[in-house]
């Protein structure tokens, strides 16, 4: 495709999707060895990812709804991360008949090199700090 500012106003929206289809791809693709290091799947990493440390702990229906997929499917992951050591899976404290999904202190560990492993490899580290900063600004501009 062409450089943005050479396309007209109408296929701007086609260029920007390809522009970010092509930088998850990136993004995904510098990620494959920190992924094998620590023993996760893109599944695995994406739920991990969901997981903040100094946030309250999401419910399995909270974590299948951020991802998209079907709550099975979120099952099987979080037993996947159970069996590694990296979160446990408890009662809600507000709703006995909900579980929700915290990380453990191993869970913690993984997930800081996972964020900084996908820090240092993005493409996005070719924009300088105002670059990045004015692309934040956009991003949340248009997903809000």
């Amino acid at each position: 495709m062409a450089a943005a500012p050479g396309i007209p106003d109408e296929q701007v929206i086609h260029y920007l999707l390809d522009r970010v289809s092509v930088l998850c791809e990136r993004t995904r693709t510098a990620m494959t060895s920190t992924l094998r290091d620590l023993r996760l799947t893109p599944a695995t990493a994406n739920l991990l990812w969901l997981l903040a440390e100094d946030g309250t702990p999401p419910s399995m229906s909270e974590l299948a709804a951020a991802l998209g997929c079907d709550p099975s499917t979120v099952t099987f992951t979080v037993t996947r991360l159970e069996t590694l050591g990296l979160v446990l899976r408890e009662a809600s404290p507000h709703d006995r008949r909900a579980k929700v999904v915290a990380l453990t202190a191993d869970g913690m560990q993984v997930r800081r090199k996972l964020v900084d492993a996908v820090a240092v490899r993005s493409p996005l580290t070719r924009l300088t700090p105002a670059e990045q900063r004015q692309l934040c600004r956009l991003i949340d501009k248009a997903t809000r």
